[in-house]
């Protein structure tokens, strides 16, 4: 068992624009503390953008949907709804993995849609393949999303 502690930083860039770092500290059972940092730059979101064009979202909505993710447990309601709805880009009331596949990448470049698909599917109550807002919440809430941003994978 361990306690995750996370601190966000804002940081403003050689070129004029913010971006925020987080930093999490890992408390395990043993008293040990293991720290990890994360950071996406508006340079490092424009050369993922410049691969994949098509599937990307603005780095203002990346911004808030990465925060939401990164934050975890500490996100409001609100915030974690704002998310939802810029990740469901086609209005439909449900993220499918597709659309996870436009905001994961630019933060794990090795993220697949099997690892994708196990993080939908281990909060999927309905068992349709997709997230409602009551399952992504739970998602968030719960660290998970946290966790694959971590790097801390899942099957």
């Amino acid at each position: 068992m361990y306690s995750t502690v996370v601190r966000r930083e804002r940081v403003l860039g050689t070129s004029g624009s913010y971006h925020y770092n987080y930093h999490y500290d890992n408390k395990q059972s043993g008293g040990a503390v293991l720290s990890r940092s994360i950071s996406v730059t508006p340079v490092t979101y424009q050369r993922y953008t410049s691969l994949t064009p098509q599937r990307t979202l603005a780095y203002t909505d990346f911004g808030k949907v990465a925060n939401v993710l990164m934050m975890g447990p500490e996100s409001t309601y609100d915030d974690i709804r704002e998310a939802f709805m810029i990740i469901d880009s086609d209005h439909s009331g449900q993220i499918d993995f597709q659309e996870l596949a436009r905001v994961i990448p630019a933060i794990i470049p090795d993220a697949n849609l099997s690892t994708l698909r196990a993080a939908v599917r281990r909060f999927d109550k309905n068992f349709d393949d997709k997230l409602n807002l009551t399952e992504f919440v739970t998602l968030i809430t719960s660290g998970v999303a946290r966790n694959v941003f971590e790097g801390a994978l899942f099957v």
